[in-house]
């Protein structure tokens, strides 16, 4: 377990870089206006498959260089994380907090990190969530909501929602669960207002993100080793 301060540190202070976005994974580029994340934006992930979808919405960043931290997520599984490309050695955790401390250590990752994800688990307060939004404009920083549990009080800039979701493998009474086919739609201000679906292995058999191609068969005889990221989970920064 490592000190705010130590982290700010570790990974140095956010600044506006020329880029003003941030890469995601291929798979993902349709979903947003740009195919890329916009730096200083808000975004919420709804639904059934909401983790999954905000674990591989983080993972082109993480991939790319970025450090990237989950406030909240106490439940996580890594294994899953490191699946979909998120590097464990760049990563930064808060797994429990009390609702008072939530505002100021969140506020104090967006000052740190590229990318930030929340899983509030209380009702956050709208003066809270739009300072929040406002710094991470002003750093340059992501702010990612998933609403599993709590609804955001401010309208995100963009937001993914998980419509459908439907779990392949499973034979009459026998077979594991290898794959997920879900249909996610992204909407939100501007660009992004008309809104796009896009059909999605989240996850494939092999524990990635990938669209659907109906003209392919995908592997569902492959099941995702935990044990194959032990070594990376060591990484793991906990705050």
């Amino acid at each position: 377990m490592i000190a705010l301060e130590e982290l700010r540190q570790l990974v140095g202070p956010t600044t506006l870089a020329a880029e003003r976005t941030l890469p995601v994974l291929p798979a993902l580029d349709d979903l947003l206006p740009s195919g890329a994340l916009v730096r200083g934006s808000t975004v919420g992930i709804r639904g059934d498959g909401a983790t999954s979808l905000a674990l591989a919405l983080a993972a082109g960043p993480s991939r790319a260089g970025s450090w990237v931290g989950f406030v909240g997520w106490g439940s996580v599984g890594w294994a899953a994380a490191a699946g979909f490309g998120v590097d464990l050695a760049r990563t930064a955790v808060i797994p429990d907090l009390a609702a008072g401390d939530w505002p100021a250590l969140c506020a104090a990752f967006v000052d740190a990190l590229d990318v930030v994800v929340v899983a509030p688990t209380h009702p956050v307060h709208e003066r809270s969530a739009r300072r929040l939004a406002a710094r991470g404009r002003e750093r340059g920083s992501v702010f990612v909501v998933v609403e599993a549990r709590f609804g955001w009080p401010v309208a995100p800039d963009l937001v993914l929602s998980v419509e459908t979701s439907e779990w392949v493998g499973l034979g009459r009474g026998h077979g594991h669960l290898r794959a997920r086919r879900s249909v996610v739609r992204g909407v939100g201000r501007r660009g992004a207002s008309r809104g796009r679906d896009l059909e999605l292995w989240l996850p494939t058999s092999t524990g990635e993100v990938a669209v659907v191609d109906p003209d392919t068969a995908i592997d569902t005889g492959t099941v995702i080793d935990p044990g194959t990221v032990s070594e990376s989970a060591r990484h793991l920064h906990a705050v």
